[in-house]
């Protein structure tokens, strides 16, 4: 879709999750009771989104080993007749 293959879409997707930077508005949304969690919340988010970013290539590349064994690539199926 849109020239990319699987891979790098799949790369893509783990780039491009959250890291924080908008989940500081909840903060400015909750009252006093929730904000620890939602500091927590936007914490662990924060690193998730770092860590995924980081290791995106092997990630996508991870993933793709995974879904060859379930949806083979069609254009591959393609290319070999």
């Amino acid at each position: 879709m849109y020239g990319l293959t699987r891979v790098q879409a799949n790369e893509a997707g783990f780039s491009l999750a959250p890291r924080g930077e908008f989940s500081i508005l909840f903060t400015a949304l909750s009252n006093g009771a929730i904000n620890l969690f939602v500091g927590l919340y936007i914490f662990v988010s924060a690193i998730i989104g770092i860590v995924l970013f980081r290791f995106s290539e092997i990630l996508a590349a991870k993933t793709e080993e995974k879904l060859e064994r379930v949806l083979p690539d069609e254009n591959k199926d393609d290319s070999n007749q």
